[in-house]
């Protein structure tokens, strides 16, 4: 049986012994915690493996054992501790594990709307070809009609770097931001102790744009916010060219999360030309 535990930030050294460097977004150690609120994510080590737990009002979930421990028996307890199992957030080769160990038991779908979109910083930092045209446009409108500055922001910020976000939220009619906004702003508060990188653009002295990411492997970095105020066209290109330019020159690729299903957030990840996907699965019991 699973004993669950609360995450919190002194829980970040423990989950990077069992995750480790991981390119799943959602893996990352930032995302966990500001996800976490209300008990919604939680976790047990069993076995010598970490098993984090998803729960709402339709029971919880586990991903696959993660670690060198007995993945076998850590698995087969959370097995046992969900209601009705599901094992989510899988890699490919978990579902293949997964498959040994209850033969024929579990249908392996495709997580499509929580698949992270992946891209080339150079990509991002040099827009170059038709394919960016749009994007090149709304930069430039950018730089055309504003005199800005891009700087690393910390904690110190805050207080501005809240307005912002208070302000961009308030535009946002396409999609319920409830649960988003309360993730960010676990995010903002714990800037410092998360130990991401955070920056922003200011035109005369006002903040207009904000993001804020962290390196997950050696070649990855994974931006998980930005926003802008959408009074002044182009802030959102440049910031993530700038961010990207200044803060992940050496990392070769950008990780800008999942589109979670929403059409408007599709659309816009998909104009940025990711180079791969890292596709995410979820093994579900079959009916008997």
């Amino acid at each position: 049986m699973l004993n669950l535990k609360e995450i919190t930030l002194s829980d970040k050294e423990l989950f990077k012994k069992y995750i480790g460097k991981s390119e799943n977004s959602t893996l990352s150690f930032t995302t966990l915690y500001i996800w976490s609120f209300d008990g919604r994510i939680k976790y047990d080590v069993v076995d010598d493996c970490l098993v984090l737990v998803f729960c709402g009002k339709k029971g919880c979930m586990c991903t696959y054992p993660y670690g060198n421990g007995d993945r076998i028996s850590a698995a087969r307890k959370a097995y046992k501790f969900m209601e009705n199992p599901i094992f989510v957030l899988m890699s490919e080769e978990q579902t293949k594990e997964l498959n040994e160990i209850f033969p024929d038991e579990f249908e392996i779908i495709s997580d499509e709307n929580n698949a992270d979109y992946v891209y080339l910083t150079n990509d991002l930092i040099n827009l170059k070809g038709n394919k960016y045209q749009q994007k090149r446009n709304h930069l430039n409108a950018f730089l055309k009609n504003y005199e800005y500055t891009y700087e690393r922001l910390t904690i110190d910020d805050i207080d501005e770097i809240k307005e912002l976000f208070f302000k961009w939220e308030s535009g946002q009619t396409n999609h319920d931001t409830g649960d988003a906004s309360r993730a960010t702003l676990l995010f903002l508060e714990n800037i410092d102790k998360l130990g991401v990188t955070c920056a922003g653009l200011r035109v005369d002295g006002k903040l207009v744009a904000f993001t804020g990411g962290e390196a997950i492997t050696d070649n990855m970095a994974h931006v998980p916010m930005e926003f802008a105020d959408i009074n002044y066209r182009g802030a959102f290109n440049v910031i993530n060219r700038d961010f990207c330019k200044n803060e992940w020159s050496n990392y070769k690729y950008i990780n800008r999360e999942e589109d979670m299903g929403v059409e408007g957030m599709r659309y816009a990840k998909r104009a940025y030309n990711p180079v791969k996907m890292i596709e995410k699965y979820r093994a579900v019991r079959k009916k008997k």
